[in-house]
């Protein structure tokens, strides 16, 4: 297991669910990584945070020399992990080659200056989800910080409640390209009915290494 896996998952099996929000645009984010565990964040400033508790190299400074920002949103993680190489990070460029410590990026493809896509970390291989007639749907364990959980499946389970919030463990659904195994879209979950392609939500995984 990554060493940015397994403290995510200390922190999200340790934090209790009042001490654990999405926060508001333009709140501070707090987290507390021993205790009193506490985590008020987003999606991607979660995982932002989260490598900056782990890795050495992980600091300000790194985050504005290549997002220009000390704690980039989703539609620039998207965007500079698309167009350029990135120290730390090189491409996951198929579904099926995920794997726990991954970032999966979604940009929603708006111009809005809040919620502009999703960050979630990889927790286990995807899982392909059964016949379908044109991209390939896979099932991947996440963990992330979110207002909406991943669905109500009992088999593939959101660890917050289905009115709850901020990090927990979820699953996704992206699809895979039957021609090239690449990222042709994703659904919030087993559950979802909506399935975004990539042409509108754009997509880009990372290996942190």
């Amino acid at each position: 297991m990554t060493a940015h896996l397994r403290a995510a998952e200390e922190l999200i099996d340790h934090v209790r669910p009042e001490d654990n929000r999405y926060k508001a645009a333009g709140e501070p984010d707090v987290i507390g990584w021993t205790r009193p565990w506490r985590n008020h964040t987003q999606c991607a400033s979660f995982q932002t945070q989260l490598l900056k508790h782990v890795y050495g190299w992980a600091d300000d400074e790194f985050f504005t020399t290549h997002f220009r920002s000390v704690s980039p949103p989703s539609r620039t993680y998207r965007w500079v992990f698309e167009r350029r190489r990135v120290p730390h990070f090189t491409p996951v460029d198929t579904v099926a080659d995920l794997r726990p410590g991954d970032l999966v990026v979604v940009d929603y493809g708006h111009r809005r200056p809040t919620n502009t896509g999703h960050l979630a970390l990889v927790r286990g291989v995807p899982v392909p989800a059964g016949p379908a007639n044109g991209d390939k749907p896979y099932v991947v364990p996440i963990a992330d910080c979110t207002a909406d959980p991943h669905g109500t499946s009992a088999e593939y389970p959101d660890s917050r409640s289905p009115a709850g919030q901020g990090a927990g463990y979820g699953h996704m659904v992206f699809h895979a390209s039957r021609e090239t195994g690449g990222f042709a879209g994703y659904a919030w979950s087993v559950t979802a009915q909506q399935v975004h392609c990539v042409a509108e939500r754009p997509i880009v995984a990372v290996r942190v290494v």
